[in-house]
């Protein structure tokens, strides 16, 4: 041996150092692997070109590994499910092209669905020795759309069940609209009959006592509440019946609110109440139902009129917000109760009157079906106290050049 060389290392201890190496990082990667794979919901697998299988992490369904080790699917799996595993895995063998398919494996008489992916295995000069494969337990997901779907035609069921239930009522409800509708047309003759007959018997019996006298205006002016209350109902029965045709008149409300406080002047002079109108010159129009909108604003400012104390004061206002018209009819009066104002658009409602004068209980729910009629809304606002504040949005009619037909009272 010459000096200063380095001592030759034997050629098996070298081969066995590097196997050494290559087997520790193999046990490496391996571990890593399997870490990987503990907690996740995948499964891998190595299957030789005869389909038994040569090594699975983790195995599935409460099988242990050696229940798969050198057996194959039709072996563990069985049946036409076996077959099925068996025919795809032998397809990637034949064609060496890799596939994914949805499979289904009966366990416990209970199926369980996976996602499978299944590769060709190669060895170092390219020939297919086998397969390997991973698959994803599915099940839950299966499940879930099973119960999903079950739930939507149960939803679609109840849908179906709900809308004809609807159009029962509906019918319903138009059935009792006509005959309402009906039957007050037949009340209301024989009661004008009683009204004007009991006019009649006061203009022509010039001998009767007091008495008698205030009987008989009495039931005059029962008769005169009947064919007012029978005239309401009749009127809601064609609002709601759809008798009525729909507002097409583009029309500008100021001279629909100068008409109707013209309509109620007398009432305010009687009680010494004063009305004023604030509307600007130039209005924006909207598509209503003229007679329809002077009937909602003579209710409007009539209630306020009768409900406030004499020497009050009523205002109208109307101003543009956004896409609507809003009307306002207010006044400085003593006020809705709150318990009231959630109620008071509801048919045959009344409130207390500081005057002798009763109302249908049916103006404020006629206003607020004329008023939807014409896609709009009305609410109210109220202080006990400080007053009370009906308030209208109606559409701003958007055609431009529509030019405002004139108001005319009938």
């Amino acid at each position: 041996m010459l000096v200063g060389t380095s001592p030759e290392i034997p050629e098996d201890r070298a081969d066995l150092t590097e196997r050494k190496k290559s087997h520790e990082s193999l046990r490496t990667s391996e571990e890593r692997f399997r870490v990987a794979l503990k907690n996740s919901p995948i499964v891998v697998f190595n299957q030789d070109r005869e389909l038994r299988y040569t090594w699975i992490h983790p195995p599935v369904l409460a099988w242990a590994e050696q229940n798969y080790i050198g057996r194959t699917d039709a072996d563990i799996v069985g049946g036409k499910e076996g077959e099925r595993l068996m025919s795809i895995k032998r397809g990637v063998l034949e064609t060496g092209a890799g596939t994914r398919a949805q499979v289904v494996v009966t366990h416990h008489n209970e199926p369980h669905y996976f996602d499978l992916t299944v590769e060709p295995l190669r060895d170092d000069t390219g020939a297919v020795q086998g397969v390997t494969c991973a698959c994803t337990d599915i099940t839950p997901i299966k499940r879930a759309a099973a119960e999903r779907e079950v739930l939507i035609e149960a939803l679609e069921n109840v849908q179906r069940d709900l809308t004809a239930r609807n159009q029962d009522l509906e019918a319903l409800h138009q059935e009792k609209t006509l005959w309402l509708g009906m039957a007050t047309h037949d009340l209301r003759n024989p009661v004008s009959a009683i009204l004007f007959n009991c006019e009649v018997l006061m203009e022509e019996l010039g001998g009767l006592n007091h008495d008698q006298m205030e009987m008989l205006r009495s039931i005059c002016a029962s008769g005169q509440f009947m064919v007012e209350l029978l005239d309401n109902v009749l009127e809601i029965s064609a609002i709601e019946s759809g008798i009525e045709a729909p507002p097409s008149e583009v029309t500008n409300v100021r001279s629909i609110v100068e008409e109707s406080i013209s309509l109620c002047r007398p009432l305010a002079d009687r009680r010494r109440t004063h009305i004023e109108a604030l509307c600007p010159k130039r209005t924006p129009v909207v598509r209503i139902h003229p007679r329809r909108m002077r009937q909602v604003l003579v209710n409007l400012i009539g209630n306020a009129l009768k409900h406030s104390q004499e020497g009050a004061n009523v205002r109208v206002t109307v101003a543009p917000h956004r896409d609507h018209l809003i009307v306002t009819v207010a006044d400085n009066g003593p006020g809705i109760p709150p318990e009231d104002v959630g109620s008071i658009f509801k048919p045959f409602h009344r409130r207390e009157r500081p005057s002798e004068e009763r109302g249908t209980g049916l103006g404020l729910a006629i206003c607020k079906r004329i008023i939807e009629r014409h896609r709009g809304e009305i609410w109210v606002e109220s202080t006990p106290g400080h007053g009370t504040a009906f308030h209208l949005s109606l559409p701003i009619d958007a055609r431009s050049g529509a030019k405002p037909k004139a108001a005319s009272v009938s």
